[in-house]
């Protein structure tokens, strides 16, 4: 767990200095207070976009929709 700035996400360039000077291949977000649950976010696709977005969910989490590859 590293405090990086979330919009870095967005810059493929920096995704390919974690992965290769960090071996960073998942980053979590997540609240101390354990107020809010885990987010696990994958720093480069393993997985097809197109299949993951095929076997999604559309769900609710607190009047908000959420798209979840996977439970």
């Amino acid at each position: 767990m590293l405090p990086i700035d979330p919009a870095k996400f967005a810059v493929a360039a920096e995704r390919v200095i974690w992965r290769r000077d960090h071996g960073m291949e998942v980053f979590s977000f997540w609240d101390p207070n354990h107020a809010r649950p885990t987010v696990d976010i994958f720093v480069r696709y393993v997985v097809p976009f197109a299949d993951l977005w095929e076997e999604s969910q559309l769900l609710d989490f607190e009047g908000v929709s959420i798209r979840v590859a996977s439970i």
